[in-house]
């Protein structure tokens, strides 16, 4: 949505230098007054029709973020509940984490792992996932865990 937000308000920039290269035209005589005033209505409709579509855009981006922050209210809770664990269950376990994806170990002794939270999903972590390297013996190898 952000994406399309930046390539309305560029495409309303393009318009405005559209709107002044018009008026330039119409004042050295290149485009009549009929040409101007239609090539204004037209780059008018298409700027109002942006901006709706920028505001309708902004709305739901709103409430995208209102979810999240409620996620994120949800799952902090669920955290404190279990702050004082001393011993994680089966139960305490499957209600911190929903699922836990394990890819198959690719040709550079990779394997990668994903951990899907309740109210969250998959957090990534910040472009740093947790490492952890381990001998395999079936592999006779070092293997390269990454989880994130």
């Amino acid at each position: 949505m952000k994406f399309e937000i930046k390539k309305s308000n560029d495409r309303i920039s393009e318009l405005n230098t559209l709107l002044r290269k018009a008026f330039e035209a119409k004042s050295s005589g290149e485009i009549t007054d009929e040409q101007f005033a239609i090539l204004v209505s037209e780059f008018d409709r298409e700027t109002n029709e942006l901006k709706s579509k920028i505001t309708d855009l902004d709305k739901k981006l709103g409430i995208s973020d209102d979810r999240g922050q409620n996620a994120a209210k949800k799952f902090a809770a669920l955290c404190k509940k279990h702050a004082g664990l001393s011993e994680l269950t089966y139960e305490n376990l499957h209600e911190l984490i929903n699922r836990i994806l394990v890819h198959e170990l690719d040709e550079e002794n990779i394997l990668k792992i994903e951990i899907y939270y309740p109210y969250l999903g998959r957090i990534p972590n910040a472009g740093k996932p947790v490492e952890v390297y381990y001998t395999a013996p079936r592999l006779k190898s070092v293997v390269r865990v990454i989880v994130g």
